[in-house]
């Protein structure tokens, strides 16, 4: 053992073999404030403390301190329902009251009482209010007032005018002071048989949403029953009737004929009584209400005849069913009428004065594709309309075509024989004809009808054709056929080489288009010679499909070459020596084009 020369026992030397004094023992520690702080190896004194961490306080126990974590916040507080005082240190908690005990709650470490459901939603007046989470105060949300009312802790609209009369269905009630709804349940007006309106039960005048009548007026009552509006003035020649003004169709009363059937009338004219007797079905005829004998065509104007010619010719004055001519009765009476269609469209080609015309639709171009649909060329806007897909019995298919003055195609069909059909440029509609192919070695053949003279309504249906295997090379007949008989006789041999395809106009030309000869010519239509050629610019000979139209002094061909996947168009103006393609593959294969003497022969 040593002493120090301090008289400190156990105090180590130093290198001078002096003793520095012990000031602690190493490895203890100890709180410095809220730090702790630990002996140095060698006594002398203690290292730099360590602040603890918040929310833990420096406890010494002995020779060795710690930082213990808070068990409350310093202060006066709450823990659940107990108001709570925790010690300067945070470790230790003194429990001043139980707030539940008085039926209130902790809040910032004091009891306070409940005024509210927590978290609710409640009216003070126009006040909306809503209450705090610990229900011990409310809070102002809104203050309502004008159009709103406070229901349920929130501002809505009225729903009524405050302490106005409603209905509400047919109760009749009032607006709540506030217009937050209505006072129920209110007077059920239904009960006593009447109609709540604007708030006050009311008996109705009449049954509601009905139409009835008041004297010669057709009246509808009112969806609330109290009144009515007028509906109809029933004139002269009608009677109301439950709400309507219905038509009186026969004398009152009295015995009358109706469409061949001798038929009693009821008491106010608005329909018949009974089935009647037809007269025909015992070989008479109805006169003023009664069966009786009569004999049209004796020449004696009885009964209900309105004239009696003593023949059965139908296209005199008289009708065969002694009935007068005149126009609308679908008879042409010759030497008055030059037509008679029974309707009164003016552009079907017959006027309502009987006169023929030409319509709308014969002044269009049509085509014909192979596939059988026939499809209208718009020339002014280089469109096609579809107008419907040809049902021609038979096989084949369309070789050419052409349309005469009243709209009608005429179409050609080759490859199961020969057979020409009418078809309706309204509808696509086919009808056989009785037409005989194969004369003057007319196998197949190109078609266009043209005016037999300048602006005449008369014309004449061409054709130029032979084998088809011949087309390229040979000469064409050139032939006509007659209307309506449809017989075909040969006028000679076109004075070109190959098989044209033809087209007709108002001025009475006939134009061929001769493909492989990439030209087109005026075919003269007594003996077949050819003038006024214009060539084509570009080579044709490849084609495989043809079809040629003329239109107001410009002619339209419809092409499709070996090689191309449909046809297309190109328009051709010999007075300008203008030739272009105006559209390209129009997605089908066009084998005829039709214009009739309609259409106009000079741009507009």
């Amino acid at each position: 053992a040593s002493t120090g020369n301090d008289g400190t026992a156990g105090a180590p030397c130093d290198a001078g073999g002096a003793c520095p004094p012990v000031a602690c023992v190493a490895g203890t520690s100890q709180c410095v404030g809220n730090a702790i702080a630990t002996c140095l190896a060698s006594g002398e004194g203690l290292a730099d403390a360590v602040a603890c961490a918040p929310e833990t306080t420096c406890v010494a126990a002995g020779d060795s301190a710690s930082c213990q974590a808070w068990v409350c916040t310093p202060g006066t507080g709450c823990q659940e329902t107990q108001v709570i005082a925790c010690s300067a240190d945070g470790l230790e908690i003194t429990v001043i009251a139980d707030c539940a005990g008085s039926g209130k709650v902790c809040v910032e470490g004091s009891c306070k009482g409940v005024v509210c459901i927590p978290g609710a939603f409640f009216c003070a007046g126009s006040e909306a209010m809503a209450c705090t989470a610990d229900g011990t105060a409310a809070v102002g949300v809104d203050s309502c007032g004008g159009e709103t009312v406070c229901v349920a802790g929130a501002c809505v609209a009225k729903v009524c005018v405050p302490q106005t009369k409603a209905c509400v269905g047919d109760v009749a009630t009032t607006c709540k002071a506030d217009g937050s709804g209505y006072e129920l349940p209110g007077q059920a007006c239904a009960a006593t048989g009447e109609l709540c309106v604007l708030g006050v039960c009311k008996a109705p005048v009449c049954v509601k949403s009905t139409a009835f009548c008041d004297g010669k007026e057709a009246m509808l009552c009112a969806a609330d029953g109290l009144s009515a509006a007028f509906i109809d003035q029933c004139d002269d020649e009608e009677l109301c009737k439950v709400g309507a003004c219905v038509p009186v169709i026969c004398p009152p009363g009295q015995q009358v004929c109706n469409d061949g059937l001798a038929i009693g009338c009821n008491g106010d004219g608005t329909a018949w009584t009974g089935a009647g007797v037809a007269c025909a079905a015992q070989g008479q005829v109805c006169f003023e209400g009664a069966c009786i004998n009569q004999t049209c065509g004796n020449g004696v104007v009885e009964g209900s005849e309105a004239c009696d010619d003593g023949n059965a010719v139908e296209t005199d004055a008289c009708l065969s069913g002694c009935k007068a001519a005149s126009c609308g009765d679908g008879v042409v009476w010759v030497d008055v009428e030059t037509c008679d269609d029974a309707n009164a469209d003016e552009d079907d080609g017959c006027l309502s004065t009987c006169v023929k015309d030409c319509s709308d639709r014969a002044k269009k171009v049509y085509v014909v594709t192979e596939q059988k649909v026939l499809l209208r060329f718009e020339v002014e806007t280089l469109k096609f309309a579809q107008v419907g897909v040809l049902n021609c019995p038979g096989g084949g298919s369309p070789f050419s075509m052409s349309v005469d003055r009243d709209a009608n195609a005429w179409v050609l069909y080759y490859g199961s024989g020969t057979k020409l059909f009418q078809v309706s440029t309204l509808d696509a509609s086919c009808k056989s004809t009785a037409f005989s192919p194969n004369v003057g070695g007319f196998q197949v053949f190109g078609m266009g009808f043209s005016s037999n003279a300048p602006g005449s309504d008369d014309e004449t249906l061409f054709v130029s054709g032979g084998s088809p295997f011949s087309f390229v090379s040979a000469t064409a007949n050139l032939g006509k056929i007659a209307m309506p008989g449809l017989g075909l006789s040969s006028l000679g041999k076109i004075q070109f080489q190959g098989g044209p395809e033809l087209t007709g106009t108002g001025d009475a030309e006939l134009w061929g288009f001769f493909p492989y000869q990439s030209k087109i010519g005026l075919i003269d239509k007594n003996n077949g010679s050819v003038s006024k050629q214009v060539a084509i610019p570009l080579s044709m000979s490849n084609v495989q499909a043809w079809a040629f139209a003329a239109y107001a002094g410009k002619f339209y061909l419809f092409v499709k070459a070996q090689s191309d996947p449909s046809s297309s168009v190109y328009e051709l103006d010999p007075g300008l020596g203008a030739f272009k393609k105006v559209l390209t593959n129009v997605g089908h294969t066009i084998t005829g084009a039709g214009v009739s003497s309609c259409a106009p022969t000079k741009a507009p």
